[in-house]
């Protein structure tokens, strides 16, 4: 086990970041040392985190302007201070890989955010243009072609760079533990446009694209464009599916492993993790927030850390 440092971003603070990262470093306190926590000091140090070996690091102390569930202005501007300290650190090479609570997209955008989220930021920060947004879970692994675009956006969005981008960086992801992965492309349409009677999108973009994946990669198995409508029924055929919107593949990782599911990011010089689920304005200070996801989330930022830096 490395003593490689570990960045976790607060995110929302009138959300339930707080409360599931208290109860990850709860549970997971042999690695609480290996920690640096970017957020609000009187939040996190009201928390058992107050006895734990991890490092606070305090960029707001919200007081009497943070209420549990509501958020404002201060909470938005927040949680946006939080990712921009955690992400100097990271390229000040002073934290491995981050974890990052969630953030409401939204509000960060009434704030002045101009992104669409911590993928997007962290892309632009590091200078990277071909991030991928894979999602793994205990049932079934999912990475994006097109990532938060209106669903009428998708098609213009879709492009054979796209496809062969995500099918080799989810290739190259698999091959560190699994030998010849198995990697099952989603059409865009109904039954895969049912050669072209119901759109061309697998002809003109998805097929090529699976094509030239094969042609560079030889490291996988990859098979499509699958029928969107059944491809999951066969989650133990392939190591990952490639969709090609978001709610393609969320909307199956959800309704299988909404508490296991985690979202990493390809593509970055260091580890991004996150949980798959938003801020929880509902239930946030009640004491009942879900650490399962974030949980899932640590645990895998710290088993790469670790596993690259065996092999270093």
């Amino acid at each position: 086990m490395s003593d490689l440092l570990l960045g976790i971003t607060m995110g929302d603070p009138a959300g339930i970041g707080s409360e599931i990262i208290a109860a990850t470093l709860q549970a997971r306190q042999e690695y609480a040392y290996r920690v640096i926590i970017f957020g609000d000091a009187d939040m996190l140090m009201g928390t058992s985190l107050m006895s734990m070996p991890c490092q606070v690091v305090a960029v707001s102390t919200l007081g009497e302007n943070m209420i549990a569930g509501i958020p404002n202005d201060a909470t938005r501007r927040a949680q946006m201070a939080y990712l921009e300290m955690a992400t100097k650190a990271a390229l000040h090479r002073e934290i491995a890989g981050l974890v990052t609570a969630p953030m409401c997209k939204s509000g960060a955008q009434k704030a002045g955010f101009a992104f669409q989220g911590h993928t997007d930021y962290l892309a632009k920060c590091f200078g990277v243009t071909d991030v991928v947004m894979m999602f793994l879970g205990a049932s079934i692994n999912v990475a994006l072609v097109t990532t938060h675009i209106p669903l009428a956006m998708v098609p213009q969005h879709l492009s054979i760079a796209r496809v062969v981008n995500t099918i080799n960086k989810v290739s190259s992801f698999l091959c560190r533990t699994i030998e010849k992965p198995r990697i099952g492309v989603l059409g865009l349409n109904p039954h895969a446009g049912e050669q072209g009677l119901f759109g061309d999108d697998e002809a003109r973009v998805i097929i090529p694209g699976i094509n030239q994946a094969k042609q560079e990669n030889q490291t996988c198995v990859i098979e499509g464009p699958l029928v969107p409508d059944v491809a999951f029924r066969f989650t133990d055929k392939y190591d990952a599916f490639v969709a090609m919107y978001h709610d393609q593949a969320l909307i199956p990782l959800k309704l299988l492993d909404f508490d296991s599911a985690v979202n990493l990011t390809l593509g970055l010089p260091i580890v991004r993790t996150s949980p798959d689920h938003g801020v929880g304005y509902d239930i946030a200070g009640k004491g009942i927030a879900r650490p399962h996801s974030f949980t899932a989330a640590f645990d895998l930022a710290i088993q790469i850390i670790d596993d690259d830096n065996a092999v270093q």
